[in-house]
């Protein structure tokens, strides 16, 4: 079965049974039930009032969605009424979101990584943040290490004290890995792998 929207989406984000889509043609983020796989069904609709989706996590019943200028959070505890339940205002955007048990990671620009504290999820406390200029604009996660990719290379940052993150090794590279992730021993990208850093 299939679901069909009117543009083509680069965010779509899957939480048990339900899945977000960014549908910009309709200026909305879809909210689809697929309970059903063969019968999804889509059960409601977030508007986006004409501002980009950078990135969508969750935690519990709490939706995090960075846009522009603002990182906002949902109750979709009951997925078919979403409501909004809080806003953080940002200088620029949010390119990522990585949750790890009570933490929040992003990395912003301006801003470089900033760290939230959600134990209440409903009110995250910052907690810490780090200048990476250039601003890193990928999270990869070894153990304690976070691998920030951007244009130019990939920088090693050490969160085991959340609280204090320092950078560690900086990797070069011509260009951009793409899409970041950690395969064994390596650090694997588009069209490029290079030895860990710690």
């Amino acid at each position: 079965s299939s679901f069909v929207v009117e543009s083509e989406t680069d965010k779509i984000f899957k939480k048990d049974s339900l899945i977000f889509l960014v549908d910009y043609a309709n200026d909305n983020l879809k909210i689809i039930n697929y309970k059903s796989i063969n019968n999804p069904e889509q059960i409601a609709q977030i508007n986006l009032y004409q501002n980009v989706v950078n990135a969508i996590a969750s935690k519990d019943n709490i939706l995090f969605l960075s846009q522009r200028y603002s990182l906002n959070f949902w109750d979709i505890n009951s997925a078919a009424f979403p409501d909004s339940v809080g806003r953080i205002p940002l200088l620029g955007d949010v390119y990522e979101i990585v949750i790890i048990d009570s933490l929040l990671f992003t990395c912003q620009n301006p801003g470089g990584l900033v760290i939230y504290n959600i134990s209440n999820p409903l009110s995250p406390v910052l907690i810490s943040s780090l200048s990476t200029s250039p601003e890193i604009s990928q999270l990869e996660f070894i153990s304690d290490y976070i691998i920030g990719g951007f244009w130019g290379g990939l920088k090693v940052i050490n969160v085991g004290n959340p609280y204090v993150p320092q950078e560690v090794g900086f990797i070069p590279l011509q260009g951009s890995l793409g899409d970041v992730k950690t395969i064994d021993k390596y650090i694997r990208g588009d069209d490029v792998q290079s030895p860990k850093e710690k």
